[in-house]
């Protein structure tokens, strides 16, 4: 890291960068969903909230 960028606010903190890293951490994950089924969610959800909607009317 350079002091310069570190003193001027030009990058993030060690401890951002940390913070950072564990959002995006993926190793735990497993039997995920493949590609087309989460392209699919959205529609899924939405046919069960019409199915809801129409049921509370």
């Amino acid at each position: 890291m350079d002091a310069g960028d570190a003193a001027s606010g030009g990058r993030s903190t060690y401890e951002e960068t940390l913070e950072k890293s564990a959002l995006y951490d993926c190793n735990a994950v497993k039997d995920s969903r493949g590609d087309d089924e989460m392209r699919r969610l959205p529609e899924r959800w939405r046919a069960k909230n019409r199915q809801r909607d129409a049921s509370l009317r």
